[in-house]
């Protein structure tokens, strides 16, 4: 098996690698210091040949976003030797990483914080005009600043643009659509085969919170389909969502996590979801 170019042990000069924290198909993502400060960063390698590129589409949106509350700031962006590189702030541990710290499952005082600062998130990327389109823990990240743990929203390879640059035209819903995201997270529509919009993110980010207080969501426990293939299993889970009922599935949760839901699920695909509305339901 090929495993494409070693990453070099110092990146565009000023940035020493001193570990690797992930490895997938998109590339490698390792943390080095920036020896001219001493600042800890976190950088992503992409080949330069890759057959989906998606780091440069990433540094574009994080470029429009990077100085908002909860997004990365984007530090450098460029090719060096054998890849493409994208270099951001090193942050703390991931929803996941918190949720199994703690046993498997969040506090319900730490939900609604989530909540309040994850809707947020979702906010400033909705007014931008994007959807995310791949909730789940393990892209919302905590970071301390100042005396304060700030909730990052990370990864953006997957967002797509719902409003045209320099108008206020949507995009045109469409079927037929295969699902982008995790299935466990994804919303009704999405299983649908119904273009992602603003709405599925909110209905995705409910089904997060109810994983992050419980610990696993009923479809989670279904027996797998006797029928091969993932399409398969995606229909079963998509059955359970549908056919739950709403008081089973957030029992023992703040009202705000089903009243977010039930919203989330009445939008209209073109709609840019009221955050006013849902940060007054976690109050």
């Amino acid at each position: 098996m090929d495993d494409g170019p070693a990453v070099p042990d110092t990146i565009a000069t000023y940035y020493k690698v001193v570990a690797t924290l992930g490895r997938g198909s998109f590339g490698h993502v390792v943390k080095a210091v920036d020896t001219r400060t001493g600042v800890r960063v976190a950088i992503k390698l992409e080949e330069k040949h890759a057959e989906y590129p998606q780091l440069l589409y990433e540094a574009r949106i994080l470029e429009q976003l990077g100085h908002n509350r909860g997004i990365p700031e984007l530090y450098w962006y460029n090719s060096f030797q054998s890849w493409n590189v994208l270099v951001m702030p090193l942050l703390g541990i991931s929803l996941e990483a918190d949720r199994l710290a703690s046993g498997g499952t969040l506090p319900i005082v730490k939900l609604i914080d989530i909540a309040q600062q994850g809707l947020d998130r979702l906010r400033t990327l909705h007014e931008k005009g994007w959807a995310y389109r791949d909730i789940k823990p393990e892209n919302f990240v905590w970071h301390r600043s100042h005396g304060k743990t700030i909730l990052y929203l990370i990864d953006f390879g997957l967002c797509k643009r719902m409003i045209y640059p320099g108008t206020s035209f949507h995009i045109t819903n469409r079927s037929g659509k295969t699902l982008t995201g995790t299935p466990r997270y994804a919303s009704l529509h999405a299983h649908s085969g119904i273009e992602q919009s603003r709405r599925d993110d909110v209905e995705s980010f409910v089904y997060m919170l109810i994983y992050l207080a419980k610990g696993a969501l009923p479809w989670q426990r279904l027996p797998p389909s006797k029928t091969p293939g993932s399409e398969n299993n995606f229909a079963k889970i998509a059955a359970c969502k549908n056919s739950i009922n709403l008081d089973v599935l957030c029992e023992g949760l703040p009202p705000g996590c089903k009243k977010t839901l039930q919203y989330a699920r009445a939008l209209e695909f073109e709609d840019m979801p009221d955050y006013t509305y849902m940060d007054r339901l976690w109050k």
